[in-house]
């Protein structure tokens, strides 16, 4: 019998069924791992399964939102201050245009991903 380690929690999973075991004492397949481990034996480190495709794009998706929310910002501000709304210094208006071109560059490089 061979164990594995599951971060984040007090439970271990039992390899050959790939059961998670919770740690409770009073529990039979938990006791028997205690046995296990008296004896010397030590639980397999724990590997992450892959990441998988939905999840990467779910990833993608959250960071392209937060870039757009910035690129929207840098694009009001430098709308308003063309139209007069606002009035912008010549430093803030360099640094909405370099927050946006920062920005475009970060969604570029997003989803070339």
């Amino acid at each position: 019998m061979s164990y594995q380690e599951i971060p984040n929690t007090a439970a271990i999973r039992r390899i050959a069924d790939n059961t998670s075991i919770p740690a409770d004492p009073k529990n039979q397949d938990y006791a028997e791992y205690l046995k296990w481990r008296a004896l010397g034996n030590l639980p397999a480190a724990y590997v992450a399964p892959p990441e998988t495709n939905e999840a990467r794009q779910a990833k993608k998706d959250a960071t392209l939102k937060l870039i757009d929310a910035a690129s929207t910002r840098a694009i009001r501000e430098l709308v308003l201050d063309q139209a007069g709304v606002i009035s912008l210094t010549d430093i803030e208006r360099a640094a909405s245009r370099d927050r946006l071109k920062r920005e475009n560059d970060k969604a570029n490089s997003e989803r070339a991903k």
